[in-house]
């Protein structure tokens, strides 16, 4: 992944050709690769959801046992891993 923003005293700041006017508001690779990062964060949000309720019915089912339950939490464990390194880095 090739990066976009260069780090500055104060902040970080894009070429000008990576944020280009539009109709609607702006476009170009850096609000490109923001909502990229943007999806990722909430089909991780999503995926964390639907895991807890189906670990929850293997758990109501006696099934805490088996690979499937094991492969969800190890999955739970670690989208929550990604999910706090994005919050630690806003």
């Amino acid at each position: 992944m090739e990066r976009i923003t260069k780090q500055a005293l104060g902040g970080y700041w894009v070429e000008p050709d990576a944020v280009l006017p539009r109709e609607q508001g702006f476009g170009g690779a850096a609000i490109e690769k923001l909502a990229r990062m943007e999806n990722l964060y909430e089909d991780l949000c999503r995926q964390q959801e639907r895991i807890a309720g189906e670990l929850k019915a293997l758990r109501l089912a006696g099934k805490q046992k088996t690979v499937r339950f094991r492969q969800l939490l190890a999955n739970k464990v670690t989208n929550q891993n990604i999910i706090v390194m994005l919050e630690m880095h806003p």
